[in-house]
Parts: C-alpha cells; structure tokens; sequence
C-alpha cells in the first residue's frame, strides 16, 4: 500500500472526488466497479460518475489507470472511425453521458479527422444533424435579435 502523500495530485484527486481515504489506497490494485456508483445526489455531475462506472464495469483497471483514461471525467475514445461512432453512439443510448465534448490531442488535425470520418457515420446512423432547418443560434433557440 503507498501512503496518500506518495500518490500523485491526481490520483489523489480521484480517491478524494470517490470518497476513498488516500492513506493506504493503493493506486495500483483493481478498482471493483460496483464501489463507483454515483449518488444521484452528488455534488459533481452523475453522468460523469457513470461513465466511470462503465468505464470500470467493461475493463479491470487500477486507479492509475482510470485517471489516465477519464482524466478529468472525460471518457477516452480511440480506434477506427467506425469504433468511435459505436461507442459515442452506445454511451449515449444507454444513458452513460448527456453529451459529448471533442478534446483533440493535435489540433487541427484531430477536428478535421473527427468531421471527416466520424460525423458520416454518426449521421448515416441518424444521431447526428446533417443540416439545421434555422440559420443561426439565435433562431435555432428562440432568441430575440438585438436592436
């Protein structure tokens, strides 16, 4: 067991947001997915706090590992364009997440990647807009022009 002070800061910030005492959490021992179920009265957002429960419940990963995965409580998706679809795609149905925020790695590049082989599919599969009916935010919700 390492002692709270050895564990990194996020790490630590993992065990702390979970509810684990830091002082003999070894960060390294598979974390049983069951002990992550979010309190739907918790003060951070339960979507978050179920996609780590899925997370942990399709892969044996030790704290270290989920804080590399979901750090700062966003799901990692990487594979084929058609993998991440699949996955955006059953996060969403199931209920694990209420939205999705595009973190790219390399920007540009990623963004452009993402537009060019994700969105198709996510739109042949109907999930995703291919137009918008308004031609602006501000019609798109009902706000009024300013003077």
């Amino acid at each position: 067991m390492l002692a709270g002070s050895l564990i990194s800061p996020l790490i630590a910030r993992f065990a702390r947001e979970n509810g684990i005492d830091p002082d003999g959490f070894d960060p390294d021992a598979i974390l049983e997915a069951e002990r992550f179920v979010p309190d739907p009265n918790r003060l951070q957002a339960v979507g978050m706090g179920l996609g780590l429960l899925d997370l942990l419940r399709h892969e044996k990963l030790t704290a270290r590992q989920a804080v590399r995965r979901s750090e700062g409580h966003h799901r990692l998706l990487l594979g084929t364009p058609e993998e991440v679809a699949d996955a955006i795609i059953d996060l969403w149905a199931d209920g694990t997440v209420d939205g999705y925020t595009l973190q790219p790695p390399r920007a540009p590049d990623d963004i452009e990647e993402f537009i060019d082989k994700v969105v198709p599919i996510l739109q042949d599969r109907g999930v995703y807009r291919s137009r918008y009916e308004e031609r602006t935010v501000r019609e798109r919700y009902g706000l009024p022009y300013p003077p």
